[in-house]
């Protein structure tokens, strides 16, 4: 999971979030989703609404992506 709260010179949030859920040396994902780019000026009630609205829709796709990781991780069982 990953995420960026990145404010401009011009006062005006970004808000950027993913989820990746794959292996590290295959290429390919079991689960990817990026978030729409988000914005809105510092300090303002548009700002408060997209960081609640972006958490949510980043806790909702968690769920998901942890649904795909507990589906495909590999046994640690002993042969």
């Amino acid at each position: 999971m990953g995420r960026s709260l990145e404010l401009t010179e011009g006062g005006i949030l970004i808000l950027r979030t993913l989820i990746d859920v794959g292996y590290a040396e295959l290429s390919g994902h079991e689960f990817w989703w990026l978030s729409p780019e988000r914005t809105a000026p510092v300090g303002s009630i548009e700002a408060e609404r997209m960081l609640e609205e972006g958490v949510s829709e980043l806790r909702e796709q968690l769920i998901l992506g942890l649904e795909a990781f507990t589906q495909h991780v590999p046994s640690s069982a002993a042969d």
